[in-house]
């Protein structure tokens, strides 16, 4: 098992396969079979990774494609809003 499937199998309370936990761009990325087309997405900043932060279709993400500009893309939406909310918040400026 990974470092990331046993975090997260940890989390979870039951067994996280490695084939469904992926990192890429500061988030990981978690592939739940209950629910095929979306996949979690926790920001990851090399610390401790608390609750899910948002979900994105299977195909923008790591499980659904390889190609690191549509990754790329997924990111960056997902650094926008989450950026947003830590200056709404008042965590960033």
């Amino acid at each position: 098992m990974s470092k990331l499937s046993i975090y997260f199998s940890e989390m979870y309370g039951d067994e996280v396969k490695p084939k469904h936990v992926k990192a890429f761009g500061g988030w990981v990325f978690h592939f739940r079979e209950e629910w095929p087309n979306e996949a979690d997405c926790y920001k990851f900043d090399g610390g401790f990774i608390c609750e899910c932060w948002s979900e994105v279709k299977v195909e923008v993400s790591p499980f659904g494609t390889s190609d690191k500009d549509i990754l790329k893309k997924t990111v960056a939406a997902l650094d926008k809003e989450y950026n947003a909310y830590l200056v709404r918040i008042g965590v960033k400026e």
